[in-house]
């Protein structure tokens, strides 16, 4: 690899990127021969190269640095907007260089693609655009599903007995252990909220001002009581008799109860037969989903003469006229809405030959990564074996065979939960393609036909934003489905 630095003297500064396949080199076509047209279609454009890095496709691992180091760039250079390439093929046949490109459009750069004569950012619409943004969507569910090594991380300390997060009133944090302390300044309170609430004599709010009146009081507020919430989620929380939920999860911890079990089961049986029946969170279609235009509070519901479902502003950030919206005539906005999206036949089969050819990236870098797992796998195991064997002859104390069996009895277990998340995104991945098809021939009718809980799941799939502003409702599609609603209304697509 080579890299050429040139003096910019124009104000669109760009950086370049060059690589020829394997078989473009037995043909003769040369990173030299790349370069010149690059440079030449930067001349033509009034651009001027202050960076360039060009690689042969049979120096791997120097590719991907190369264009690592071209991505990094570009990120971090705000001066920087416009990266050239010759095709786009160079990006789009690697599965996790779509990703890197699709978040840089999004982020406001600028992809020129010699060969083909595009454009793409966050103004393009053709064809061309469907097609990357398609691709890139897809690959970036798949990555996105193997992308929680810390939501792993938090979950395997818990299974552990340890706790990940800022310890419950009552205890403290141990750095050390990474589990929780009795805080023995609290603790005492919240013993005394357990036992005044088990009487069933005191409502949250009394024993708030009790606990005060004794030293116990809201963080930074020595004159104010804790809250009822803050009561009603202690005295609700396991973890005061060694159980820690998480993730909807409850699992045994390693850390000092403050309360018996007795104690805490009797008051649950309070708190349940005090709770007040509420409605379901979303319980109504569009619970959660529309946010105000005018304000950005949420949208909530009413429900008037006992049966007609009404959605209004909450009013929260800042008080305004607005407007009441039936359930009915938002319904009938989203439908009318997906209505727009029936694109034609010949739009659709380049959408199915996109999703075919995402595919092909996709199975390569899937059963690429399960082989390479595999290796991991089996060598994993083959140390187990050697271990064994080592133990067997006398080779390796008793103490040091079961630090080291340990060891990769853990790496063993990390690379089985490898492949179950590579197995998983490659199962969501075919669900979302499929998906994707149906809703962009049939996402009108599919709409009608279903329940609220399937219209949400639609609307969820297919819109990341649903503002109102008085009496207009507004949409964002989410990718790709905002590059086919309003299909009839486009200018600039040539199927």
């Amino acid at each position: 690899m080579s890299k050429y630095d040139f003096i910019p003297d124009e104000p669109r500064a760009v950086i370049a990127y060059c690589r020829v396949s394997s078989r473009e080199q037995e043909e003769g076509y040369s990173l030299d021969a790349q370069l010149k047209n690059i440079i030449n279609y930067a001349q033509k454009n009034n651009l001027q190269i202050i960076k360039h890095w060009q690689v042969a496709e049979s120096a791997k691992k120097e590719g991907r640095k190369a264009f690592s180091e071209m991505i990094t760039y570009l990120t971090e250079h705000d001066n920087i907007q416009i990266a050239v390439i010759e095709k786009i093929d160079r990006v789009a046949r690697n599965f996790a260089d779509i990703v890197k490109v699709y978040d840089l459009i999004k982020a406001g750069k600028e992809f020129h693609f010699v060969k083909e004569g595009i454009i793409l950012n966050n103004d393009s619409r053709s064809n061309e655009l469907m097609n990357f943004d398609l691709q890139a969507v897809m690959a970036k569910g798949y990555i996105n599903n193997l992308r929680d090594d810390v939501k792993k991380g938090l979950e395997e300390k818990v299974a552990q007995g340890g706790w990940p997060a800022s310890a419950p009133l009552g205890y403290k944090n141990n750095k050390d252990t990474h589990t929780c302390d009795i805080d023995i300044s609290k603790a005492p309170f919240v013993k005394k909220m357990f036992e005044l609430y088990a009487t069933g004599e005191y409502s949250f709010q009394t024993i708030g001002e009790l606990l005060l009146e004794e030293g116990l009081h809201a963080k930074s507020k020595p004159e104010v009581p804790l809250c009822k919430e803050k009561i009603r989620v202690t005295l609700q929380n396991p973890f005061y008799i060694g159980i820690m939920r998480w993730k909807s999860k409850e699992y045994k911890g390693i850390h000092e109860p403050i309360i018996s079990e007795e104690l805490y089961y009797k008051v649950q049986d309070i708190l349940r037969s005090r709770k007040k029946p509420n409605k379901r969170k979303n319980s109504f279609l569009f619970s959660g989903l529309i946010k105000c235009g005018v304000c950005g509070s949420s949208y909530t519901t009413e429900i008037q003469k006992g049966r007609y479902v009404y959605y209004r502003c909450t009013e929260y950030k800042m008080r305004h006229k607005h407007q009441y919206w039936r359930e009915e005539k938002l319904n009938t906005e989203i439908e009318n809405v997906l209505s727009s999206m029936k694109i034609p036949k010949e739009t659709f089969e380049v959408l199915k030959q996109t999703l075919k050819d995402a595919h092909k990236s996709e199975a390569d870098f899937h059963n690429q990564a399960m082989s390479t797992l595999q290796a991991k796998l089996t060598k994993t195991q083959s140390r187990k074996d050697q271990l064994y064997d080592d133990r067997l002859d006398g080779l390796i104390t008793k103490e040091t065979y079961l630090e080291k069996f340990e060891k990769e009895v853990k790496a063993e277990k990390q690379t089985i939960r490898d492949m179950e998340k590579h197995k998983q995104a490659n199962h969501i991945y075919f669900e979302t393609g499929l998906r994707i098809l149906e809703l962009t021939q049939n996402a009108s009718r599919l709409f009608k036909r279903a329940d609220d809980e399937g219209k949400r799941e639609i609307i969820n799939f297919v819109f990341s934003n649903l503002t109102i502003t008085n009496e207009k409702l507004s949409y964002i599609g989410k990718s790709p489905f905002d590059n086919f609603l309003n299909f009839n209304d486009r200018q600039d697509w040539s199927g």
